[in-house]
Protein backbone atom coordinates (compact mmCIF):
# COMPACT_ATOMS: atom_id res chain seq x y z
CA UNK A 1 0.00 0.00 0.00
CA UNK A 2 1.73 3.51 -1.32
CA UNK A 3 1.20 6.18 1.13
CA UNK A 4 -1.16 9.54 0.59
CA UNK A 5 -1.70 12.43 2.38
CA UNK A 6 -2.65 12.35 5.78
CA UNK A 7 -6.43 13.54 5.08
CA UNK A 8 -8.94 15.14 7.43
CA UNK A 9 -9.05 14.63 10.96
CA UNK A 10 -11.68 11.89 10.53
CA UNK A 11 -15.19 11.78 12.52
CA UNK A 12 -15.61 13.27 15.78
CA UNK A 13 -14.55 11.17 18.95
CA UNK A 14 -17.12 9.01 19.51
CA UNK A 15 -19.54 9.28 22.53
CA UNK A 16 -18.46 5.57 23.52
CA UNK A 17 -14.88 6.45 23.65
CA UNK A 18 -15.71 10.00 25.51
CA UNK A 19 -17.27 7.79 28.14
CA UNK A 20 -14.56 5.34 28.51
CA UNK A 21 -11.92 8.56 28.98
CA UNK A 22 -13.83 9.31 31.57
CA UNK A 23 -13.84 6.49 33.44
CA UNK A 24 -10.03 5.63 33.23
CA UNK A 25 -9.70 9.35 34.62
CA UNK A 26 -11.60 8.37 37.25
CA UNK A 27 -9.72 5.16 38.32
CA UNK A 28 -7.00 5.39 41.00
CA UNK A 29 -3.68 4.78 40.50
CA UNK A 30 -2.50 1.25 40.79
CA UNK A 31 -0.30 0.58 43.99
CA UNK A 32 1.06 -2.69 45.79
CA UNK A 33 1.97 -1.08 48.84
CA UNK A 34 1.20 -2.93 51.71
CA UNK A 35 -1.89 -1.83 54.02
CA UNK A 36 0.19 -0.39 57.62
CA UNK A 37 -2.66 -2.08 59.68
CA UNK A 38 -2.02 -5.88 57.87
CA UNK A 39 1.36 -5.70 59.54
CA UNK A 40 0.15 -5.27 63.24
CA UNK A 41 2.59 -5.57 66.18
CA UNK A 42 4.70 -8.19 64.71
CA UNK A 43 6.49 -6.06 62.21
CA UNK A 44 7.60 -3.58 64.98
CA UNK A 45 8.75 -6.53 66.96
CA UNK A 46 10.58 -7.81 64.23
CA UNK A 47 12.09 -4.68 63.45
CA UNK A 48 13.24 -4.21 67.11
CA UNK A 49 14.72 -7.83 66.53
CA UNK A 50 17.14 -6.55 64.58
CA UNK A 51 18.43 -3.52 66.42
CA UNK A 52 21.49 -4.09 67.87
CA UNK A 53 22.64 -3.44 71.32
CA UNK A 54 23.99 0.06 70.34
CA UNK A 55 20.92 0.96 68.85
CA UNK A 56 23.18 0.51 64.98
CA UNK A 57 20.50 -1.67 62.39
CA UNK A 58 23.45 -2.88 60.45
CA UNK A 59 21.57 -1.85 57.30
CA UNK A 60 21.60 1.48 55.56
CA UNK A 61 18.30 3.02 54.22
CA UNK A 62 18.49 2.75 50.06
CA UNK A 63 18.12 6.62 49.05
CA UNK A 64 19.84 6.27 45.86
CA UNK A 65 17.13 7.77 43.23
CA UNK A 66 15.73 5.45 40.32
CA UNK A 67 17.69 5.47 36.70
CA UNK A 68 15.58 8.24 34.99
CA UNK A 69 12.74 6.92 31.71
CA UNK A 70 14.60 7.86 28.90
CA UNK A 71 14.02 7.56 25.34
CA UNK A 72 16.69 7.45 22.25
CA UNK A 73 18.21 6.71 19.11
CA UNK A 74 20.57 5.40 16.73
CA UNK A 75 19.37 8.29 14.11
CA UNK A 76 19.58 11.28 15.90
CA UNK A 77 20.41 12.85 19.22
CA UNK A 78 18.07 15.20 21.07
CA UNK A 79 17.95 18.63 19.43
CA UNK A 80 19.66 17.54 16.38
CA UNK A 81 18.36 16.99 12.70
CA UNK A 82 17.13 13.38 11.56
CA UNK A 83 18.22 11.99 8.69
CA UNK A 84 16.11 12.57 5.41
CA UNK A 85 14.89 8.87 5.08
CA UNK A 86 12.90 9.00 8.18
CA UNK A 87 10.98 12.01 6.54
CA UNK A 88 7.69 12.30 4.57
CA UNK A 89 7.59 11.09 0.91
CA UNK A 90 5.94 11.97 -2.06
CA UNK A 91 1.85 11.47 -1.16
CA UNK A 92 2.57 13.49 1.85
CA UNK A 93 4.48 16.25 -0.04
CA UNK A 94 4.90 16.26 -3.70
CA UNK A 95 8.64 16.65 -3.43
CA UNK A 96 9.24 14.92 0.31
CA UNK A 97 12.11 12.91 0.40
CA UNK A 98 11.54 10.38 2.73
CA UNK A 99 10.27 7.42 2.47
CA UNK A 100 7.87 7.12 5.39
CA UNK A 101 10.27 5.24 7.52
CA UNK A 102 9.95 4.98 10.74
CA UNK A 103 13.51 5.64 12.93
CA UNK A 104 15.03 3.09 15.68
CA UNK A 105 14.06 3.66 18.88
CA UNK A 106 15.14 2.35 22.59
CA UNK A 107 14.67 3.24 25.92
CA UNK A 108 14.75 2.48 29.55
CA UNK A 109 12.65 0.44 32.22
CA UNK A 110 9.07 2.92 33.07
CA UNK A 111 7.88 2.68 36.13
CA UNK A 112 7.01 -0.65 38.32
CA UNK A 113 3.53 0.04 37.43
CA UNK A 114 3.86 -0.34 33.51
CA UNK A 115 2.90 -3.26 31.93
CA UNK A 116 3.11 -2.25 28.21
CA UNK A 117 4.16 0.83 26.06
CA UNK A 118 3.14 3.15 23.49
CA UNK A 119 5.19 5.35 21.32
CA UNK A 120 4.13 8.42 19.90
CA UNK A 121 5.14 11.18 17.07
CA UNK A 122 3.84 14.37 17.15
CA UNK A 123 4.67 17.58 15.32
CA UNK A 124 3.82 21.37 15.02
CA UNK A 125 1.23 21.37 12.63
CA UNK A 126 -1.59 22.81 13.90
CA UNK A 127 -4.11 20.95 11.85
CA UNK A 128 -2.39 17.36 12.21
CA UNK A 129 0.11 17.07 14.68
CA UNK A 130 -0.27 13.76 16.12
CA UNK A 131 1.99 11.19 12.71
CA UNK A 132 2.14 7.83 14.79
CA UNK A 133 1.34 6.22 17.67
CA UNK A 134 2.21 2.23 18.35
CA UNK A 135 0.92 0.37 21.21
CA UNK A 136 0.71 -2.40 22.77
CA UNK A 137 4.31 -3.05 22.81
CA UNK A 138 5.02 -5.93 25.83
CA UNK A 139 6.07 -4.94 29.15
CA UNK A 140 9.52 -6.25 28.27
CA UNK A 141 9.98 -4.28 25.13
CA UNK A 142 12.38 -1.96 24.93
CA UNK A 143 13.81 -1.12 21.47
CA UNK A 144 11.63 -0.53 18.56
CA UNK A 145 13.77 -1.14 15.16
CA UNK A 146 13.61 0.49 11.97
CA UNK A 147 11.11 0.54 9.46
CA UNK A 148 7.88 -1.05 11.18
CA UNK A 149 5.63 -1.73 8.18
CA UNK A 150 2.59 0.40 8.05
CA UNK A 151 0.05 -1.50 8.98
CA UNK A 152 -3.08 -2.28 11.97
CA UNK A 153 -1.09 -5.07 13.39
CA UNK A 154 2.89 -5.31 11.80
CA UNK A 155 4.86 -8.32 12.03
CA UNK A 156 7.26 -6.33 14.36
CA UNK A 157 7.38 -5.59 17.55
CA UNK A 158 5.38 -8.89 18.41
CA UNK A 159 1.68 -7.93 19.59
CA UNK A 160 2.31 -4.08 18.50
CA UNK A 161 -0.93 -2.24 17.08
CA UNK A 162 -0.95 1.12 15.03
CA UNK A 163 -3.13 3.81 14.74
CA UNK A 164 -5.16 4.38 11.58
CA UNK A 165 -3.76 8.21 10.51
CA UNK A 166 -6.96 8.38 7.99
CA UNK A 167 -9.29 6.33 5.72
CA UNK A 168 -6.67 3.75 4.49
CA UNK A 169 -2.94 4.12 6.23
CA UNK A 170 -1.71 3.06 9.38
CA UNK A 171 1.57 3.63 11.43
CA UNK A 172 4.24 5.98 10.89
CA UNK A 173 4.04 9.15 9.18
CA UNK A 174 7.21 11.33 8.98
CA UNK A 175 7.94 14.72 9.65
CA UNK A 176 8.20 17.44 6.64
CA UNK A 177 11.34 19.26 5.94
CA UNK A 178 10.93 22.53 7.92
CA UNK A 179 9.21 20.85 11.09
CA UNK A 180 10.18 20.46 14.67
CA UNK A 181 9.20 17.20 16.27
CA UNK A 182 8.97 14.96 19.25
CA UNK A 183 8.68 10.95 19.42
CA UNK A 184 7.46 10.07 23.13
CA UNK A 185 7.18 6.40 24.91
CA UNK A 186 4.52 6.68 27.61
CA UNK A 187 4.62 3.80 30.15
CA UNK A 188 1.15 2.32 30.40
CA UNK A 189 -0.89 0.84 33.03
CA UNK A 190 -2.51 -1.32 30.94
CA UNK A 191 -1.23 -4.17 28.87
CA UNK A 192 -3.57 -3.37 25.69
CA UNK A 193 -4.86 -0.32 25.15
CA UNK A 194 -8.84 -0.69 25.92
CA UNK A 195 -11.63 0.97 23.48
CA UNK A 196 -9.72 1.41 20.01
CA UNK A 197 -9.57 -0.98 17.32
CA UNK A 198 -8.71 -1.01 13.68
CA UNK A 199 -11.57 2.36 13.42
CA UNK A 200 -10.25 4.07 15.92
CA UNK A 201 -8.26 7.10 14.17
CA UNK A 202 -4.73 8.64 15.42
CA UNK A 203 -6.26 11.87 17.27
CA UNK A 204 -8.83 9.02 19.52
CA UNK A 205 -5.89 6.44 20.01
CA UNK A 206 -3.51 9.03 21.91
CA UNK A 207 -6.38 10.74 24.01
CA UNK A 208 -6.64 6.96 25.47
CA UNK A 209 -2.90 6.45 25.38
CA UNK A 210 -2.14 9.70 28.10
CA UNK A 211 -5.37 8.90 29.92
CA UNK A 212 -3.31 5.44 30.66
CA UNK A 213 0.09 6.92 30.67
CA UNK A 214 1.91 6.66 34.17
CA UNK A 215 4.50 8.59 32.80
CA UNK A 216 6.41 9.85 29.71
CA UNK A 217 9.87 10.01 27.80
CA UNK A 218 10.86 12.15 25.16
CA UNK A 219 12.94 12.70 22.37
CA UNK A 220 12.95 16.04 20.05
CA UNK A 221 14.47 16.87 16.95
CA UNK A 222 14.86 19.24 13.70
CA UNK A 223 14.29 18.51 9.75
CA UNK A 224 16.19 19.40 7.31
CA UNK A 225 15.59 21.93 4.60
CA UNK A 226 14.94 20.92 0.78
Amino acid sequence: MSPSRVGPAGSMTSLALLALLALLATLPACSDAPNPTDAGDSAAADTSADVGADGDTGTAADTTPPPPFELTSDAFTEGGEIPAEYLCGPGGLPSGPGTFRSPPLRWTAGPPETRSYAITLRIEDVTRPSRWAIFDLAEGTREIAAGVPRTFEPPFPVGSRQALLDGENYGYYGPCPMQSFTFAVHALRTPMLPGVDATTYIRDVVAVIEVMSLGSATQSGTTPTL
